[in-house]
Order: structure tokens, then C-alpha cells, then sequence
């Protein structure tokens, strides 16, 4: 979906390491990752990242849990690492329940209670349609 697409400003920040695992720089993390959090934040996150494995982009789903459960999606409207119009083009495929917010890349940190309610209410759908 997000092949054609621009190619997100953030992209240029990503580095691989020699294995095939790619992180983000630390100006990359400040600057497009987690640009509304502190520097303080951004350091540690920058230092602590978890790298992913390159390839893990071009794995093939094959039965994906949208296509038959209810779903969920956080827009973060001032996202640089995900277009924030390919995000609303994802949850618009999967028929999510959609929030938009104000945001980088990581909204669980900058806005954990808008964050907290979304994953409430998932909750809260699972439990009535359960009962």
C-alpha cells in the first residue's frame, strides 16, 4: 500500500546495520520520529531502540485478523515516518474505528490518555460483544 506512495520525510534517517536490521538515527528519532516529545525522551529513545529486520517489510501476510474482527487505528496526524494520508487509506481498508490525533509517529508517548481510551473502547467492544 505505501510502495507508491512519497516517500516519508523520515525515511531518510534510517540506517542498516550489517545484519540486515535497521534503526533510526538519533537526529532522525528527534526530528521525525518523536519530534513532539523532549530531547531528554528522543536520547533515550534513540539509545534503546529495538532495530527491525529489513526484510520483516517484505513479509507476505497471509490471514490478516481485520479481514474478519473489529479493528482499531490511531491517524497521527503529524506522523513523518508513515504519511498521515496512508495511515487513513489503512484504516479506511480495514473498516477500523478511526482516532485522530495530533501526533508523531509515537502517540502512546506523547498522548498516552488519548492512547488509553482507544484501547478502552476496543476493550469495552470485545466485552459487549462477548456477552
Amino acid at each position: 500500500m505505501g510502495k507508491n506512495g512519497p516517500r516519508p520525510l523520515g525515511a531518510t534517517s534510517i540506517r542498516p546495520d550489517p545484519a540486515g536490521y535497521l534503526y533510526l538515527t538519533p537526529e532522525g528519532v528527534a526530528k521525525y520520529f518523536a519530534q513532539d516529545l523532549t530531547a531528554t525522551q528522543t536520547r533515550v529513545m534513540a539509545v534503546t531502540q529495538g532495530p527491525i529486520f529489513g526484510k520483516a517489510f517484505d513479509e507476505k501476510v497471509t490471514k490478516a485478523a481485520w479481514q474478519n474482527k473489529p479493528s482499531w487505528f490511531i491517524v497521527a496526524e503529524k506522523d513523518r515516518m508513515i504519511q498521515p494520508a496512508l495511515e487513513r487509506a489503512m484504516a479506511k481498508k480495514i473498516n477500523a474505528s478511526t482516532t485522530t490525533l495530533p501526533t508523531s509517529h509515537v502517540p502512546m508517548q506523547s498522548r498516552p490518555k488519548d492512547v488509553a481510551a482507544v484501547i478502552l473502547a476496543a476493550a469495552e467492544h470485545g466485552i459487549q460483544v462477548s456477552k
